[in-house]
């Protein structure tokens, strides 16, 4: 089950990296949720113990499902990480396996995790935030979800479904609206002032 390390200090020359990951190996890293972060409350940092626990970088978001599974099923031992090298054709970014009483981790199985395990707060959270997103991102994270549903059988709220669905159904009845407003056509002494966008017309 490799994860793959991602940011911050790795954002350097790939020779440095190399440099690193010479040692790399022999070191321990440590898994930490950050839920203060205000970015990303499910962001999993690394930190590398034998370094004064200087943070090394990041799960990558496409993985940090597996890193709080993990987590919350051994939630009573310390995970670590064994670096083994550069995710090929990325230059900053690591690869690891997790160790567990100090064994790695090399087989995962995405039917292990429980389906409804993908947190609730993070649904609320995308309803929420329908009202400053783009009406394509909307139609995207609409398309995804259901496939979650119907392909992966993850448990996706329907309420929250029907939110992106009617905030995009209004979203498109706003904007032929909009395109459908009146116009007016100025004669002689007449000031249009674009009807539909807050303007009057008046007689001079």
């Amino acid at each position: 089950m490799l994860l793959t390390i991602v940011g911050t200090r790795h954002h350097t020359a790939p020779e440095k990296l190399d440099d690193y990951l010479k040692e790399a190996p022999g070191h321990q890293m440590m898994l930490m949720a950050e839920p203060q972060n205000k970015y990303d409350p499910l962001a999993v940092k690394v930190l590398d113990c034998q370094d004064g626990m200087r943070l090394i970088g990041y799960i990558s978001s496409q993985e940090t499902r597996k890193a709080h599974f993990l987590m919350k099923l051994h939630h009573d031992t310390q995970i670590f990480l064994h670096v083994v090298g550069l995710l090929p054709g990325f230059n900053t970014s690591l690869m690891a396996y997790p160790v567990i009483n100090g064994e790695e981790l090399k087989l995962f199985k995405w039917s292990d995790i429980p389906k409804d395990f993908i947190p609730l707060d993070n649904f609320s959270k995308v309803v929420r935030s329908l009202d400053t997103m783009p009406t394509e991102k909307k139609e995207a994270l609409y398309y995804c979800l259901t496939y979650m549903r119907d392909k992966c059988t993850c448990i996706i709220p329907q309420q929250t479904l029907t939110a992106i669905l009617n905030s995009i159904e209004h979203d498109k009845y706003s904007l032929n609206a909009h395109a459908c407003a009146p116009t007016l056509k100025v004669d002689g002494g007449v000031n249009q002032v674009a009807l539909g966008n807050g303007f009057l017309t008046n007689n001079q």
